[in-house]
């Protein structure tokens, strides 16, 4: 990757980011195109930028596909780092990750809208970001996760005073195992649907950050997929 050179070196001045884990949310267990998920953890209130992991159970991969999404009401930018992948268990299932993003200008609580190209159901991860410097992601990677391993890892370009949030999902029941960041949530939100997420807010610039995932030691698991996003 290089030497890392921080664009915001010299525009620190409003001071670190702070990113917080506030919660999760699930869906009513229908699978549905356009969901709208209502008293959605925001925080202590006050405005914000919400960063939301999305993670996804579809029947097939062309379901998973977030046409557009929206956060209290103000339209997210779905970042480009999304992770789809499919394995076969009894027929095709297919698990995936989206990130979203959107500033609000408050409240404790909110509906988040998500509209798919088909039926899907959908778990949240809610984290709260104040004083960013920009909207955009200064870097995103994604890796998959082979059923044959269980495991797998990516490198993310860190920014000081900036945060990095990584998310997971895997066809499993035991725990995952997050590494990089640290843990927020690891939930088995549905019949063997495994999700984690986790922050680390940085504390100095870092080219190639190692982040990674594995199954509990003795688990069983199919193929699942890692994503992470690094914001300034």
């Amino acid at each position: 990757m290089g030497v890392l050179v921080n664009p915001y070196i010299m525009k620190s001045a409003s001071g670190p980011s702070a990113t917080t884990f506030v919660g999760n949310k699930a869906d009513a267990g229908t699978f549905i195109k356009n969901h709208s998920l209502t008293t959605v953890p925001f925080g202590p209130g006050g405005p914000c930028r919400l960063q939301i992991l999305v993670h996804v159970f579809a029947s097939i991969v062309a379901d998973t596909n977030l046409l557009a999404a929206s956060i209290g009401g103000v339209p997210a930018a779905v970042n480009k780092t999304s992770v789809v992948f499919g394995q076969s268990s009894g027929g095709v299932l297919t698990n995936g990750l989206h990130l979203i993003s959107a500033d609000v200008a408050g409240g404790t609580t909110g509906t988040v809208a998500l509209n798919f190209t088909g039926d899907v159901s959908v778990y949240l991860g809610v984290f709260r970001t104040v004083s960013l410097l920009s909207s955009s992601p200064t870097d995103s990677e994604k890796a998959d996760t082979p059923a044959t391993t269980g495991s797998s890892s990516l490198a993310i370009d860190v920014l000081n005073e900036g945060a990095l949030i990584a998310g997971a999902g895997m066809h499993c029941i035991d725990p995952l195992v997050i590494a990089g960041v640290t843990q927020s949530y690891n939930v088995l939100w549905r019949t063997n649907k495994r999700a984690i997420g986790g922050l680390l807010n940085v504390s100095a610039d870092q080219a190639g950050r190692s982040v990674s995932i594995s199954r509990a030691s003795g688990s069983s698991g199919l193929t699942g997929g890692l994503a992470a996003v690094a914001l300034r």
